[in-house]
């Protein structure tokens, strides 16, 4: 093998580690667009949702609630926690209560269901704000 071929290696690395840098770099200065934020208060807890357009910081927004602070989804949560097997409650118990509903929501098509639904409800009855910069 003489020098061309063994130096090839090495200027291949170097060419695939410059493209990257330059994906990366053109990525970041390509002005990802604005970023939007929703706000939604109810009975003084605020929720918020973002997203890189208005209408999905809506969504986002309705989805933090229905999950977070539903009375109903609450209570699914609750039953869906009773029947676990206990050993995977016991592990899902170290968990904060925001990541365990979250976890409910996608192991139980029930609550998925629910959830979607609740979406659709808070967007038509609920009055979100919603500030975008960028």
């Amino acid at each position: 093998m003489d020098n061309r071929e063994s130096s090839k290696g090495p200027r291949k690395n170097i060419a695939i580690v410059t493209a990257v840098f330059l994906v990366v770099v053109l990525g970041c200065l390509g002005g990802g667009g604005p970023t939007c934020t929703g706000e939604l208060v109810i009975d003084g807890k605020t929720y918020n949702g973002i997203d890189n357009n208005e209408a999905e910081a809506k969504r986002n927004t309705c989805s933090m609630y229905c999950i977070e602070g539903d009375a109903e989804m609450d209570a699914m949560y609750r039953i869906w926690l009773e029947k676990l097997d206990p050993k995977k409650r016991e592990n899902l118990m170290k968990r904060s209560l925001k990541e365990r509903k979250w976890e409910a929501l996608y192991e139980n098509d029930t609550i998925k269901s629910y959830i979607e639904k609740c979406e659709k409800r808070c967007l038509s009855e609920r009055d979100i704000s919603v500030k975008c910069e960028g």
